[in-house]
């Protein structure tokens, strides 16, 4: 289940798979941990920073990097459930506040993910149901505020209108995996949920949170062609950011 628990996931993975060799995996995960040890953490009171950092491994750069993603990605998602509701688009509706619910999740955000999830379960009642979607929509949008401008104060950055551009470097060293996810994906590789996992932390780390997420859950998924094409957009968009 998601968001994952790292320890109750190698526990899983070492009782079916026993190794006299320890397990690598976890090792990378502890050196890269204490590599970030000296980065400061947001101190907020909905954002339990403990388990969130335990969710990417202890480390602590890419969790202040997903608490940045956050603080961009998720600050007009209440607008948009708002318009989506508008235009009877229930169902995208219904996919912003599953993916709000996730990310909250995976950084520590436990008061925010009920509320999403809360909200998530009202948007799946049909539209002329008795359940009243404004007091919850009210009630999420001010704990994501809240959250939102205490994690850019902590982090000192600010919410910018565009998602940045990524520098050459960094955009060098994507494009490969991209390219390479893209192919297993149009293959209908089964190793493509792999390939994924064994890349996610650069992914994570240079795409934008909420369709990472979605390509991820439709590789984990195996509804490759669904995550092929979220693919297919998020490069030609970073591609379009490249080149302006």
């Amino acid at each position: 289940a998601k968001p994952i628990e790292p320890e109750a996931m190698f526990h899983t993975l070492q009782h079916w798979f026993p190794s006299k060799t320890g397990t690598p995996a976890r090792r990378r995960r502890v050196t890269a941990g204490r590599s970030s040890e000296a980065l400061e953490l947001p101190v907020l009171p909905d954002l339990d920073t403990a388990t969130g950092l335990r969710r990417v491994g202890g480390n602590r750069s890419l969790y202040r990097n997903l608490l940045g993603k956050f603080a961009i990605s998720q600050t007009e998602v209440v607008t948009q459930i708002r318009a989506a509701l508008a235009d009877a688009d229930r169902e995208t509706a219904e996919r912003l506040a599953h993916t709000l619910k996730g990310v909250a999740g995976n950084i520590g955000a436990t008061p925010l993910q009920t509320l999403a999830a809360d909200l998530e379960q009202a948007l799946r009642q049909p539209a002329d149901s008795s359940v009243q979607l404004e007091p919850l929509l009210m009630q999420t949008g001010q704990a994501l505020e809240a959250l939102i401008n205490g994690l850019c104060a902590a982090l000192a950055t600010q919410r910018p209108s565009v998602t940045p551009v990524l520098s050459a470097t960094k955009w060098d060293k994507l494009k490969p995996v991209l390219t390479h996810l893209k192919g297993l994906l149009n293959d209908s590789d089964a190793e493509a949920p792999d390939y994924l996992a064994t890349h996610r932390v650069i992914l994570a780390e240079a795409l934008p949170i909420e369709p990472f997420l979605a390509i991820e859950k439709a590789t984990t998924d195996y509804r490759f062609e669904e995550a092929l094409q979220r693919l297919r957009e998020v490069m030609q968009s970073t591609e379009d950011k490249e080149q302006a």
